[in-house]
């Protein structure tokens, strides 16, 4: 080998050895920071849940009286012309009971039927009628009344958008108050999403709070439906971690 190539060699090595040595200075210096955000959307839709619970010494006869208030209750759908996907049976409950006296002897034995519906209105406008006319039909619990929004998956874009800029933001300023700055991200990584719908649920008892629609006025005579609920806005939220490169430079 003459001394030119054997020059030109050990030149290329400690070139190799100089990058190689300040990577391995540069190496693992990162920032790691969460970023969080919500966003306020007003809900467009109401699922109401609710139904019919009867109880008799014979079966049959709770299912009679059952099966008529059920078909008054699903008629709503007809009335309120919902699309047949906007109504849908949650279960159908069939079992025995007994009730005791103050001495623990029982005192009455039969049969509860019990099922629930939902209904799916896309007009907020039409809760409070909807209501007064299941009542009227004859139900008797309600399980849940859950206002919420149909464009959630644009809402959780624009959260998760919002999310990584704070991160960013964040980065930023923390790296600057140590004299550094930051460079690309390394990882993004989804901590996932949260949605605080307003729900009023009661496990299947009685009926929800603020379900009265119309009250008696002084004279007996029936005065204007009331608003009773108040849908307040849904917050959709969406949380991020990402990992920037740390450089030297910053102001």
């Amino acid at each position: 080998m003459s001394r030119i190539t054997m020059s030109i060699a050990l030149s290329f090595l400690f070139l190799q050895i100089a990058t190689a040595s300040g990577a391995e200075g540069t190496a693992g210096r990162s920032i790691a920071v969460t970023g969080q955000a919500d966003v306020k959307v007003a809900p467009d839709k109401v699922e109401i849940t609710l139904g019919v619970a009867t109880t008799s010494a014979k079966l049959e006869d709770a299912k009679r009286e059952h099966d008529e208030k059920m078909k008054g209750l699903l008629a709503l759908a007809t009335t309120f012309k919902l699309e047949p996907a906007d109504v849908r049976t949650e279960y159908v409950r069939i079992r025995p009971f007994e009730r005791r006296d103050n001495s623990g002897k029982i005192d009455e034995t039969g049969y509860e039927m019990r099922q629930a519906v939902t209904f799916v209105l896309h007009d907020l406008t039409k809760y409070q009628s909807l209501l007064s006319a299941a009542i009227a039909a004859g139900a008797n619990f309600v399980e849940g009344i859950d206002f919420q929004t149909s464009e959630l998956r644009k809402h959780r874009d624009r959260a998760r958008g919002l999310a990584i800029s704070a991160a960013r933001e964040k980065a930023v300023g923390m790296s600057a108050e140590l004299k550094q700055s930051i460079g690309r991200p390394l990882s993004i990584t989804e901590m996932g999403y949260n949605e605080e719908m307003w729900q009023s649920g009661l496990g299947g008892g009685g009926f929800a709070g603020g379900a009265k629609e119309e009250r008696q006025g002084p004279a007996g005579g029936d005065v204007a439906e009331e608003k009773t609920i108040a849908p307040g806005m849904i917050t959709v939220s969406a949380i991020v971690s990402v990992k920037f490169e740390l450089l030297d430079g910053g102001k």
